[in-house]
Parts: C-alpha cells; structure tokens; sequence
C-alpha cells in the first residue's frame, strides 16, 4: 500500500452484517494483524455497544477501568468522545486511541454507553431532515470521533467493527465510511440477510444525499454517503454438524445474493465473484486466541494445532491482498 499523502486521510472500511454471530470482530483483529505485518497503519474502531473488539484488545480488568471513567472529560472511549453532543454541552471531545499489542494498529475504545448515542441519533437524524445544525452535527458525531483520532497518527486504513442491527447508528456509520464487507457465515439467515442488507444501504445513500444537497454550505459533514461494497467473506461453520457439500451449496447461495440483493441494488456491475475470501474452521482456536489478545497463529502450536495456524494466516493474506487491490 502507498503512502498517504499529507492531504489524504485513511481508507475507512466497516465490516457489516445485520445478522449476528458472523464473526466480524474475529475478523477485524485478524485482518488488521495482516495488514501490520506489512507495516500498514491500522486504526480500529470499536462501534458496537457490545464492545467486543475493545474486549479482545484490552485486558478484562483494564478494560473496567476505562469504562468506569468514560463519563470524565479525561475518559478514553467513542462515548467519551460523543457524551458532549448526547447532553448537548458541546461538540466531539477529541480521544486519544489507545495502542494494542499488535505493531502498527491503534483502537478507538468501544463502550456499553455507546446505546445511549444511538438512541439519540434519532432525534438527530430528524434534526437533521429539518435543516437543524444540532441535527447535522449529532448525525456526523461518528466521522467526527473517527476523522478527529486519524490526525494523531497517519493511518493507511481504518477497519470499523458494528453491532447486528439496521440502526440509526449503523447508517450514520456506514455514511461515514469508503468501503464496506459483509462477513457471513453458511446459512439460510446471511443469505436472507443479504437481501434486506442491500436495500437498507441503497436507502440510506439515496436518503442521505437528499440531506447532503440540502445541508448548510459551511457545515463539513465528513460522510460521503456512498460507501463501496467490496464484497464478502464466508466463514466456515465451527461445530454446526454441516458436511463439507451442505456448505459448499449455502456458499453458492451467498455469492449469487452478494451480487443480486447487495451489488446490483448499489449499481455495481457484475463481476466474477464477489467473494474476497474464506475463513477456514478456527474451532477451539478461535476461543483461545480472544482470551489471549492474539491472531490464532499467534498462539503456542498446544492452543492452535500448526495446520490451523498456516492455513489461517494464509486465507486472511489473500483477504488482504483482495481488499488492497480494491482500495
């Protein structure tokens, strides 16, 4: 990946699927273990109340602390950061991101309060529809936070990991970003997920540059409004009882709904696949691996046996090879 020039700011993707259980955290940190390797700068962004990123980052009872103290002006999480535009008493308050065991990769800390920001956001986004500055503001909170915590360092890349839902907050979310990737899992509920996936989006673009035209000249809204699907990852089932060919004719299934329900409803055109990669069955590993605050080969050959390991590493290069090339 080049560098940035000074003008540039980091490509923002956000890993996306209003269906739970596709594990979008595990692959944010082993997508972003990669992309360090190779010396790319990584900011993550924990935006999912349930905060499972910070979680596999920070250890349980440090993690406590700074959760504890997220409502002080010198607290350290996104709902520090966005508490002044929820209690109105200001603006985005600029929040440090806290560096991780991994080389070259940065995070913005998650938070349970981040739910009440969502409730919010509501009201902004009607604020918003009304020509209201508060509105507009409240609305952009999130590419505030994020934009404001990239002029700390010179990320290449910012990877944000949500919750599974077709939110408020997710759409102020996904306005926000470049790119999106749809982590999914081989069952009949991420195909039907697609299908209402691929609307919400088109919806929320159209709906958003509607507001964009109308919005004050002087406000910078810091959403492009038009976030590009990258494509999927299929990640294969652990202990599902599924036989290699029920997932194998799931998988066909995905990749006809990524095109019809997700890419041909934002206009993309057709193209060979929209897979950009599979997950290999990290079983136990994958458990292991959270506990520790590491990427599965990152584990000692006892908690990862070594066949896991490479083949895991192997499939989240070529993930990041297919994701580089589309940036």
């Amino acid at each position: 990946m080049k560098s940035r020039g000074i003008a540039e700011t980091a490509r923002w993707i956000t890993l996306f699927n209003h269906k739970g259980g596709v594990g979008k955290t595990t692959f944010a940190i082993h997508l972003a273990a990669v992309l360090s390797a190779r010396g790319v700068k990584t900011l993550l962004v924990d935006a999912d109340p349930q905060c499972n990123l910070s979680a596999y980052l920070i250890e349980s009872s440090v993690l406590d602390k700074i959760l504890d103290s997220s409502d002080s002006p010198r607290g350290k999480t996104i709902w520090t950061s966005l508490l002044p535009l929820v209690d109105g008493s200001g603006d985005v308050r600029a929040v440090r991101p806290q560096e991780t065991s991994l080389t070259n990769v940065d995070l913005i800390v998650g938070d349970i309060r981040l739910s009440e920001f969502e409730q919010a956001l509501g009201g902004f986004w009607q604020d918003a529809a009304a020509l209201r500055s508060r509105g507009f503001r409240g609305i952009s909170g999130i590419a505030q936070v994020v934009r404001q915590a990239e002029q700390s360092k010179e990320y290449d890349v910012i990877i944000c990991d949500t919750g599974p839902s077709i939110s408020d907050l997710n759409r102020s979310i996904l306005m926000s970003s470049d790119d999106f990737v749809v982590p999914t899992f081989p069952d009949v509920f991420s195909i039907r997920a697609l299908k209402t996936l691929g609307v919400a989006i088109h919806r929320w673009c159209v709906e958003w540059q509607r507001l964009a035209d109308m919005a004050p000249m002087a406000f910078d809204l810091l959403m492009p409004g038009n976030p590009k699907f990258l494509g999927y990852v299929l990640q294969k089932a652990t202990g599902s009882g599924m036989d290699d060919r029920t997932q194998a004719g799931l998988a066909v299934q995905i990749e006809k709904a990524a095109y019809s329900d997700v890419a041909e409803v934002l206009g993309l055109k057709p193209r060979k696949s929209f897979s950009i990669g599979v997950v290999p069955d990290l079983g136990m590993a994958a458990v292991k691996a959270q506990l520790r605050g590491v990427p599965v080969w990152g584990l000692s050959e006892s908690d990862c046996p070594e066949d896991i390991a490479i083949q895991s590493k192997a499939a989240f290069e070529k993930i990041a090879n297919q994701i580089i090339k589309s940036l």
